[in-house]
């Protein structure tokens, strides 16, 4: 600390008593004079400031580091993330257009499998007609012979006539 010169410009200060018993105290206790302790924790107090404003900035330059850091590796992760999301988007688009393929394929599968199954129902309702006729021919007499006979009936009696039994095939040797 430089000690003040009678050329230095003077100030009047007017302190409480109590500010000026601390003072006193404190310029005794540092073998100083009052006006010396006043300059000195003055000074002190702007080397302070300087130091505080040295600290704060050392302190706002990490956390802007620190913030730089953060801010770049949430950069990367939603460049990943982004990545991810498209290669996923892809993937999606792939499943939906193979479960079309899929599902046409079933499709037309079953279509086949219909178009068949109508051909072998038409074949077999073909054959059972055709058995039929050779039934009716063998049994000597037609459906529509049946059927004359039983209208016959009911003109006659003006009833129904009960079903015929049922005549079991017999088989050619």
């Amino acid at each position: 600390m430089a000690q003040p010169k009678q050329t230095d410009p003077q100030f009047k200060l007017r302190l409480t008593p109590d500010l000026k018993a601390q003072i006193e105290g404190a310029a005794q206790q540092n073998n100083r004079s009052m006006n010396a302790e006043i300059v000195a924790r003055l000074e002190s107090s702007f080397q302070q400031d300087t130091a505080a404003l040295r600290e704060a900035t050392l302190v706002a330059e990490s956390l802007r580091k620190n913030l730089t850091e953060k801010i770049e590796n949430y950069d990367k992760l939603l460049s990943s993330l982004t990545k991810r999301t498209q290669i996923l988007d892809k993937r999606e688009a792939a499943l939906d257009e193979r479960e079309f393929e899929l599902s046409m394929e079933i499709d037309n599968k079953l279509a086949e499998r219909e178009h068949e199954l109508e051909k072998e129902y038409e074949a077999l309702m073909e054959r059972a007609r055709q058995r039929w006729e050779q039934a009716d021919e063998y049994a000597g007499f037609t459906i529509a012979r049946e059927r004359q006979f039983i209208e016959t009936i009911k003109a006659l009696t003006g009833k129904e006539p009960p079903p015929a039994e049922p005549v079991p095939p017999t088989r050619k040797k």
